[in-house]
């Protein structure tokens, strides 16, 4: 039998469900405690330098890496970000049944970090890295990578729930990197306009490095 949810704890239940990996545990956090409002799923971690303890909502932590946490003090995190909520630091820990599970519950996809970091853009960069990582891929990667590719299949679902966002995010992405290609090479090179279609296909799921390397190809120019 699981233990029993303490209301006004609900902030320590669902980081230590989401810290354990424990997807099912977190639904239980938000679907339990009826009294939580509707915006508790996008609660923001707040920092404060100096030593002192992040909080989320009313509990205190410390990520694994801050000098000042202790083997007695609550170490959660790898990394966090001010700013965090609980989808971003799902998915920046490589937990995409954790994050699936926020999702359903409501999390919002644009609440952003004070890096200016949303949900929605870290999990396109995820289906990028897919799409531009097949399954018989054979290039050496980083733990990271390596780490996202052993839950291809839980990642995979996650896209398949998101399909319109994420086709919607991408297209605007596109649009936003054709337009700036197209201003580019009508000031600079006129004779590249008709190659941006070619060039948008090969740099598929890569159009913004397609962008930043005319951008500084063409810099010398505006100097």
């Amino acid at each position: 039998m699981p233990p029993k949810l303490i209301p006004h704890r609900w902030d320590m239940h669902a980081l230590h469900a989401l810290v354990t990996r424990d997807h099912k545990e977190l639904v239980r956090v938000f679907t339990e405690l009826k009294s939580l409002p509707a915006s508790a799923v996008d609660t923001q971690v707040k920092t404060f330098g100096f030593g002192a303890p992040m909080q989320f909502h009313t509990f205190g932590f410390f990520e694994k890496t801050s000098p000042a946490s202790s083997s007695t003090s609550a170490t959660l995190f790898d990394h966090v970000v001010d700013g965090d909520t609980m989808l971003l630091l799902a998915l920046r820990h490589y937990d995409p049944l954790c994050a699936a599970a926020l999702i359903k519950q409501g999390a919002s996809l644009h609440v952003a970090n004070t890096c200016d970091e949303n949900p929605l853009q870290v999990i396109f960069s995820a289906m990028a890295f897919f799409r531009l990582h097949p399954d018989d891929d054979t290039q050496e990667l980083s733990k990271g990578d390596n780490r996202l590719l052993q839950q291809r299949a839980e990642y995979e679902e996650m896209f398949s729930v998101l399909r319109n966002e994420l086709t919607a995010f991408y297209n605007n992405q596109k649009a936003e990197v054709e337009r700036e290609l197209r201003e580019l090479y009508q000031q600079f090179a006129p004779d590249r306009l008709s190659k941006i279609p070619a060039q948008l296909e090969a740099y598929a799921y890569r159009e913004k490095l397609l962008l930043e390397s005319a951008k500084k190809k063409y810099k010398k120019y505006t100097l």
